[in-house]
């Protein structure tokens, strides 16, 4: 429901943003559904089910709010993957927990991808945010590339708009949201299963302790593949504070004297 509520409760120009060189990069509360739609049903072109594996390889920006909501929306499973782990770390979890789509932030998360192929059946297809990457045992394909087929999708069907509502509404508490792997300090990482009611049952249940409105400002800095940011992200977008994402760890201070948060 999150989505459906930013968009009537909360528009502004900056709902996320991705602090950079010269800036900030902001998407408007508008262009966050928009997107998020277009990309949910791009993928369900590609054949995502309800209940399939997404695996998220990329920093923290913009576009993994846009594929986490994609995703979740859909009735599907997001699975966060740190972008700094090695090939076979990387290959352990999409394994692990049977991934048949891969969105990555770029050539990079493709190459590693690509690097290791043995053991693993399920992935089909790789889906890149930045630029363009060469295919290898999978189909690589870009993120524009399946929001277009999205967009497309809404532009050619009246009824398509109604499925993505239908879908995201069948989602319920119970469903699995998502699979949070372990550091993997003890042995192998373990996925830890969260359904939606988990972590909304933690969103909600700060809203006791920690007052947030809309006026807020929140700079981020914490990676979203670990929970506990992203139950800040939930939470903010729930109250409809604007996030920014530090562009690096080391880029904080700079952000932070740009963003002039009210809340860290």
């Amino acid at each position: 429901a999150l989505p459906f509520r930013s968009l009537a409760l909360f528009p502004k120009t900056d709902c996320v943003c991705r602090c950079e060189e010269g800036g900030s990069r902001q998407v408007s509360t508008q262009q966050l559904f928009e997107q998020t739609r277009a990309l949910s049903l791009g993928l369900s072109a590609l054949g995502l089910q309800p209940g399939d594996r997404v695996a998220l390889v990329s920093e923290s920006r913009p576009e993994w709010v846009i594929t986490d909501l994609a995703v979740l929306t859909a009735g599907a499973v997001t699975v966060p993957v740190y972008p700094t782990l090695s090939a076979p770390q990387l290959w352990f979890i999409l394994a692990e927990c049977g991934a048949r789509i891969a969105i990555v932030a770029n050539a990079a998360q493709v190459a590693k991808i690509n690097d290791v192929t043995a053991g693993v059946g399920d992935l089909r297809t790789v889906i890149v945010m930045d630029g363009e990457a060469e295919s290898g045992p999978f189909r690589v394909i870009t993120m524009a590339d399946v929001i277009a087929s999205g967009e497309q999708a809404l532009a050619a069907d009246s009824a398509a708009a109604d499925r993505y509502r239908d879908a995201a509404a069948a989602v319920r508490p119970e469903s699995l949201a998502t699979i949070v792997y372990t550091s993997g300090t003890t042995g192998d990482p373990k996925g830890v299963m969260l359904t939606h009611g988990n972590i909304i049952a933690s969103v909600i249940a700060t809203q006791g302790w920690i007052d947030l409105s809309p006026t807020d400002r929140l700079l981020s800095f914490l990676p979203l593949s670990h929970v506990f940011e992203r139950v800040v992200l939930f939470r903010c977008l729930l109250d409809g504070v604007s996030v920014y994402f530090a562009e690096t760890m080391t880029s904080v201070a700079r952000d932070l004297q740009r963003v002039k948060p009210t809340v860290m």
